[in-house]
């Protein structure tokens, strides 16, 4: 999986019920665009992540 900048994840909640989270891509840290990937969470926080199978990537239109 490759992302850029203005790309988001969607990533399912852990247990059932849980909220599903969403990340925007700021920065590709990886090679070609792979991961890490440096992202800010809807509520604000920046993190680096490693997407898991089941993150969803979206793209904007």
């Amino acid at each position: 999986m490759t992302a850029s900048q203005g790309d988001s994840f969607v990533v399912p909640g852990h247990e059932p019920g849980d909220e599903e989270r969403r990340c925007d891509v700021l920065q590709a840290k990886g090679p070609d665009g792979g991961p890490p990937y440096f992202v800010r969470w809807a509520d604000g926080e920046l993190g680096m992540v490693f997407p898991g199978e089941e993150w969803q990537l979206i793209r904007p239109d």
